[in-house]
């Protein structure tokens, strides 16, 4: 059961863990969601991990394949926690996504912003670089052996997502260009 449980969505990047855990604990743990408070390339929120952790206290948060390393890895091992698989099935739409979030170093968008119609130049470098990034990701994922109390799709609570205030990444006018040729690249 989830209540009475800090909640780790083990996910991958452009996936809907902010916004899911933001869900999870705006109706159901009514606490704020921490997003990956567990990031190991974030040395501020080492000791904020920590702490939080090991004192019991029940957050909601997320955390990436490239985060479970040494120290994080052995640490949730410990922990009673309720673990949710959160994956997408759309494999191109995903890595089309990091890849309009890592041009425009914005990872997400809340409702309340507004952003005008923009094209993104083709970088086909960075569209390979991502295509690695997120096949490297999703290998890194299938080796762990975390036992799962819960596997949500993306695409199965995408309308769900829409209460929070996280809103639908904002498409490039040419995002279905970006699809076809990340698409073409992803089964080389």
């Amino acid at each position: 059961m989830i209540n009475n449980k800090t909640v780790i969505i083990f996910t991958t990047y452009r996936s809907g863990s902010t916004a899911l855990g933001q869900l999870i604990g705006k109706n159901i743990r009514r606490i704020q969601p921490i997003p990956e408070l567990l990031n190991p390339h974030d040395e501020d929120k080492i000791p904020v991990a920590q702490t939080i952790l090991s004192s019991g206290q029940y957050v909601v948060t997320s955390i990436m394949p490239d985060h479970l390393k040494d120290y994080f890895d052995s640490f949730l091992y410990g922990l009673d926690t309720y673990n949710i698989k959160l994956t997408r099935k759309d494999q191109i739409a995903r890595i089309v996504s990091l890849y309009v979030a890592v041009k425009l170093n914005k990872f997400q968008f809340f409702k309340k912003e507004t952003i005008d119609p923009y094209t993104l130049p083709i970088d086909l470098e960075l569209i390979d670089d991502q295509i690695n990034l997120v096949k490297e990701l999703d290998r890194l994922a299938e080796q762990t052996d975390i036992k799962y109390d819960a596997t949500i799709d993306y695409e199965d609570i995408k309308p769900l997502l829409n209460t929070t205030s996280i809103r639908q990444f904002i498409k490039p006018d040419n995002w279905d260009e970006l699809y076809s040729i990340v698409k073409k690249r992803y089964y080389i």
